[in-house]
């Protein structure tokens, strides 16, 4: 039996792919840069609704 798993998988997360990711955002900090907006609407009272306009991440190339 063989307890090694080859994808690196701890709690469903590939630790490789996630340490890979973590290192390129070391070397490159504007890959780690979020820029989002939203849109919330009040409907009265305690009530109101939020939409996502725009989502980017990473360097814009």
């Amino acid at each position: 039996m063989n307890d090694k798993k080859d994808n690196y998988e701890f709690n469903g997360i590939n630790t490789q792919i996630l340490n890979t990711a973590f290192e390129s955002m070391r070397s490159l900090p504007e890959m780690a840069k979020v820029t989002f907006s939203a849109k919330s609407e009040w409907n009265g009272g305690f009530s109101v609704s939020t939409t996502s306009k725009d989502f980017v991440m990473g360097a814009k190339i």
